[in-house]
């Protein structure tokens, strides 16, 4: 079926992800496990990344029960410091790909995050639609938020296709019936476009 819009993930995909870096460096640190970090920190993403709480409520929650007894204030800057970069060479693929199709995103997003990411990136430049779990309350771990791109989009599921990193999150989408591609590394997902023919 022909893919006729293309939506990404941000983190992992279009930008390094801040789980495996931020965290890990965190987990170091204060050695704390790194799996007990990433617990702690899935805990209180759900809720910041679908807005029931804020940046200062998610960094509070999370510090207390890392426990962890420093000013929150300290770990405020961190994502926008040292966190939030770009996936090398992903950006001349945007470049590519806006030729030729429409590009939106879909990701699990906080809004301050993605308000910097936004700004400072020049999204705006390479996509034309949104789709984020701060601004309908779910994340992609539901339905819900697939089906806001299949309205986004106005096209058919299966005209749809969704780049991911994650393979549960690409299962949602699968469900539904929309086109999905796992995300490795751009030189991979390169390969992959060309082999589908949906990068020439």
């Amino acid at each position: 079926m022909k893919v006729k819009i293309i939506f990404f993930d941000i983190g992992g995909v279009l930008f390094k992800d801040i789980e495996k870096y931020m965290m890990r460096d965190i987990a170091k640190k204060y050695h704390i496990s790194y799996k007990k970090t990433m617990n702690i920190r899935s805990k209180w993403w759900k809720s910041y990344a679908t807005k029931k709480i804020s940046e200062k409520e998610y960094w509070k929650g999370f510090l207390k029960d890392m426990g962890i007894q420093e000013d929150y204030r300290t770990f405020l800057p961190l994502p926008y410091t040292k966190y939030i970069k770009e996936m090398p060479h992903m950006k001349k693929l945007l470049e590519i790909l806006a030729e030729n199709y429409p590009l939106s995103v879909l990701s699990d997003h906080s809004p301050e995050w993605w308000a910097y990411a936004k700004k400072k990136f020049q999204l705006q430049n390479y996509f034309q639609g949104y789709v984020l779990s701060f601004e309908h309350g779910v994340l992609k771990n539901k339905p819900k938020l697939f089906l806001k791109a299949i309205q986004l989009a106005k096209e058919k599921p299966e005209e749809i296709l969704f780049i991911d990193n994650s393979r549960k999150n690409l299962l949602v989408a699968k469900n539904l019936g929309i086109q999905t591609m796992l995300f490795t590394n751009p030189m991979q997902l390169m390969k992959e476009l060309k082999k589908r023919k949906i990068l020439v």
